[in-house]
């Protein structure tokens, strides 16, 4: 991901005919890499464009995999595309072809053709008109499973008066409470405030776990119990299958939750972009303590590893910033707490909500670590922090009706 840049990957979905040619066509192509087979030069012109990647892939598979039950790596094809005006783009000699304007997926040499979804359709229109346009390649696994990545590494324009910081706040209850401030080059405001609050999957946690104990060990008293949760009879055999299935729900439900907050922050940084605004994501990461073997451990860590991922496709900053949600957001004291999760200053004497009021440090401390960088390097910009910094504690002062309680899991302020 850092050096190569970041990636979107787009599955597409293939019936059960095309399935076998594209098995056949990762077999052929295997056979080839692991020199057992085809050395036919066609062959080797087209398909192979990417040899020595997937050579690399292999060995260490083979490497890591020794003493478990090997599982090959996708073949990497190259891809061409055909834009609905009938203009190509990607390599000319490229084995797979993305017809945009037919709306189907080709690869001629197996006579392979893919139909593709609309919503995908004018999704690749979209990653095709970027600047800098991503590469973009094919993955074929060994099952007959297709997706298209698309990878590129764009860097941030330099620091302007022109800014957006979308602050995070990682959150063992509540997910990731998130604050947008934008600076337009005279004042700052807040533009977007919202919690992205995963589903509890408690539940179907404890039943994929009552579901496993009785397929180990069946006993009346499991028995009992999923009875007056599942109204169904219950062999071992179905109770590791209703195990998996559940466990397979709670899976896409999380991935569907990340899914969300990497869409909406993706529109959110290209419509930035669009305004020729420099984007920062402030990230304050939650202690791993806190979330060990609870239910949002996984979730909260691999959507801020999306999140990292989505910086550097779409050329944003991303830092992370330990901030506390219990000194006062406008001038740093630590505050009293008078209520769950409410704070009060006494000096300033305002009150505010301990999440809001850990959103709302981050640009403080992100202001104050960067006139520390350039002051360090002697650059000549080392005033614009400080600038920034200064208008935003006014900002807060004016709007300090943002910072107060708000209601367990609302939304907007």
């Amino acid at each position: 991901m850092g050096r190569s840049g970041g990636f979107r990957v787009f599955r597409i979905d293939v019936n059960s005919s095309e399935r076998r040619k594209l098995r056949e066509l990762y077999t052929n192509v295997m056979l080839t890499l692991t020199m057992q087979g085809i050395q036919n030069n066609n062959t080797r012109k087209t398909l192979l464009l990417y040899e020595e990647e997937m050579k690399k892939m292999l060995e260490s598979i083979y490497a890591t995999t020794r003493k478990r039950k090997m599982k090959l790596p996708p073949i990497i094809l190259a891809t061409r595309f055909t834009m609905p005006n009938g203009i190509r783009k990607g390599k000319t000699d490229a084995p797979c072809v993305v017809d945009l304007k037919r709306e189907e997926l080709r690869i001629p040499s197996y006579n392979i053709s893919i139909g593709l979804r609309k919503t995908l359709v004018k999704t690749l229109i979209e990653e095709n008109l970027l600047e800098p346009r991503p590469n973009f390649t094919l993955q074929v696994t060994g099952r007959g499973f297709v997706r298209i990545i698309a990878q590129r590494k764009l860097y941030p324009p330099a620091l302007d008066e022109k800014l957006r910081l979308i602050c995070i706040d990682e959150n063992s209850s509540y997910g990731f409470v998130t604050a947008i401030f934008d600076y337009d080059g005279k004042k700052w405001r807040l533009t977007w405030f919202e919690i992205f609050k995963p589903e509890n999957q408690t539940y179907r946690e404890n039943v994929a776990a009552l579901l496993r104990s009785y397929a180990d060990k069946p006993s009346s008293f499991s028995l009992d119990k999923l009875n007056k949760i599942i109204n169904l009879p219950i062999t071992t055999e179905r109770a590791y299958e209703l195990a998996r299935r559940t466990l397979h729900k709670k899976r896409k439900m999380n991935d569907l939750f990340i899914r969300r907050v990497i869409g909406d922050l993706r529109k959110i940084i290209r419509e930035a972009h669009g305004r020729n605004m420099h984007v920062v994501i402030l990230i304050d990461p939650i202690n791993p303590n806190s979330i060990k073997n609870t239910a949002l451990q996984r979730t909260l860590l691999r959507t801020r590893k999306f999140i990292r991922n989505l910086a550097y496709y779409e050329g944003a900053e991303v830092k992370l910033i330990r901030s506390s949600g219990k000194q006062c957001p406008i001038c740093g004291n630590w505050g009293v707490e008078i209520a769950p999760r409410t704070y009060q200053c006494p000096s300033c004497g305002i009150t505010w909500n301990r999440d809001r009021g850990a959103v709302a440090r981050l640009p403080i401390f992100y202001f104050l670590k960067l006139y520390e960088s350039y002051r360090e390097k002697c650059d000549d910009h080392s005033a614009l922090p400080l600038l920034l910094l200064h208008k935003y504690i006014g900002f807060l002062k004016r709007h300090a009706k943002f910072l107060s309680p708000f209601p367990s899991g609302a939304g907007e302020p």
